[in-house]
């Protein structure tokens, strides 16, 4: 809110509206606790989740047609379907994916440009893999093709790594996103030699 009270003209509280969406917990000490004010329900997952999310949009569409939708501290499994969801239906906006992704890449050009180097002949290598992670790569992605690199060529710039080791595409527990950033620079050619053969991608799986 801070962010926004900054940016806005008249800098007044009033234009922004905090929401809290509450889908349960699984925490059982709190579910079992008598002072938890929360609902007392397992959290939801999956579709009817997503169901759920809807139904907020939908009401805030004919109410609030020209406000901006922030998405903040949504799980990795829903960040990015909820971004790509929405953000041709109503001004929509993921900091975690989105505002992050825009600090690190702009220092990350300040920082070659006072070397005198060019981000396209940078090899970047990530550690972590999540909503942040990933729209830091698409940004730098996006921004060594604009330097005149193809997507491939782009793409093989990058080794990401997060706890399970890199991603490639022998892997076989990346969520959808991470399937488009597994390496294909000498990293991953030397990951795959010690994985066997590919196999489907965790979104190909459930597919």
């Amino acid at each position: 809110m801070s962010l926004w009270q900054f940016v806005s003209p008249d800098r007044h509280n009033s234009r922004t509206l905090p929401i809290v969406l509450y889908v349960g917990t699984n925490n059982e000490g709190l579910l079992n606790d008598p002072e938890y004010l929360g609902w007392r329900h397992e959290r939801v997952s999956g579709q009817p989740y997503f169901d759920f999310i809807d139904q907020f949009v939908e009401a805030v569409k004919p109410e609030l047609p020209d406000a901006c939708l922030q998405w903040e501290d949504f799980a990795t499994p829903h960040a990015r379907p909820i971004l790509e969801r929405y953000r041709d239906q109503l001004l929509t906006f993921n900091d975690d994916i989105q505002g992050t992704a825009a600090a690190a890449v702009g220092t990350i050009l300040s920082a070659v440009k006072v070397a005198g180097k060019s981000l396209k002949d940078q090899q970047i290598v990530m550690l972590g893999a999540g909503s942040a992670a990933i729209g830091v790569a698409d940004f730098l992605w996006a921004a060594m093709c604009e330097e005149g690199l193809s997507d491939n060529e782009a793409r093989s710039r990058f080794c990401i790594v997060d706890r399970g080791g890199l991603l490639h595409a022998g892997r076989t527990d990346l969520t959808a996103e991470q399937c488009l950033c597994t390496a294909t620079g000498p990293c991953g050619r030397m990951e795959a030699n010690h994985q066997g053969p590919d196999r489907a991608c965790r979104r190909d799986r459930e597919d």
